[in-house]
């Protein structure tokens, strides 16, 4: 729970939204998807190290195997941001598991 922690909290000062969908397969979780959402300017390698870090630290927390793992990675400007941060967090609070300390007009 440590290193999810840890994650989420570089996540979060770096402003980036992301979650995890368990697809369900005959009422067992199978397959864990990653879908990040972030401001872009990351660079290729960037992405990879995150999805690497995400995907063992959710395999390791879930106890899943990383072969049914899919990380998905989309870059916005800070213009597009607001429009996905009210669909994606303002408007779900209930599915919002971390909530970053800042405005995203900040970043207009």
């Amino acid at each position: 729970m440590r290193k999810i922690n840890f994650v989420l909290k570089i996540l979060t000062l770096h402003k980036i939204f992301y979650y995890v969908k368990i697809i369900k397969n005959q009422g067992e979780s199978v397959m864990p998807h990653i879908s990040i959402k972030m401001l872009n300017g990351r660079t290729e390698e960037q992405k990879k190290s995150l999805s690497k870090a995400l995907v063992d630290t959710l395999t390791k927390e879930l106890n899943c195997n990383k072969n049914y793992v899919t990380v998905t990675i989309e870059d916005f400007t800070a213009t597009e941001w607001q429009k996905i941060f009210k669909e994606e967090i303002t408007d779900k609070p209930d599915k919002v598991y971390v909530t970053a300390k800042y405005d995203p007009k900040s970043l207009l």
